[in-house]
């Protein structure tokens, strides 16, 4: 009976201690994860979900990616397809083209699940005021930086 309370007790503490470290550690994407477009003609106009491409673009697939969503696990067939990396602060300039999860705008308290299974936006950076505090305006909204991402190919309105 001892030896039954005493693995339940570790195992409780054990789950408390990762679930601690998993809160603690700022969201981020897994290596191998892209954002994909749906739902646009432009990059511009489109919201992203965060995947993993299964079939890159080709002249035989007409330019589309194969993708598969990491919030509900469906395959989807993209033209934009964007790997990314977290925004650093001197990468953000005024116009800075950035990707954004929708419905997090002021807050760090976003986990990883949510952070790869929110819908997403593009936006520009459209404030610097308080840079320092490590919150920029995107579109006219604040964001923590943490929460920003880069493209790592310069995405331009060429649109």
């Amino acid at each position: 009976m001892r030896r039954g309370i005493l693995c339940w007790s570790i195992f409780v503490l054990f789950v408390g201690f990762v679930s601690a470290q998993e809160q603690s550690a700022e969201p981020d994407f897994q290596p191998q994860e892209v954002l994909f477009g749906y739902g646009g003609e432009s990059p511009f106009e489109c919201y992203y979900y965060v995947g993993t491409i299964v079939s890159p673009a080709s002249v035989k697939t007409n330019n589309q990616a194969e993708v598969l969503a990491v919030r509900d696990g469906k395959r989807y067939w993209s033209r934009f397809v964007f790997k990314t990396h977290k925004a650093e602060t001197m990468e953000l300039k005024l116009t800075t083209f950035v990707f954004y999860p929708l419905g997090f705008p002021d807050t760090k308290q976003i986990d990883t699940y949510r952070y790869r299974s929110t819908d997403w936006a593009v936006g520009q950076v459209s404030s610097i005021q308080k840079i320092s505090s490590e919150v920029v305006e995107v579109d006219g909204t604040p964001f923590d930086i943490g929460l920003l991402r880069i493209s790592d190919d310069p995405l331009q309105k060429k649109y």
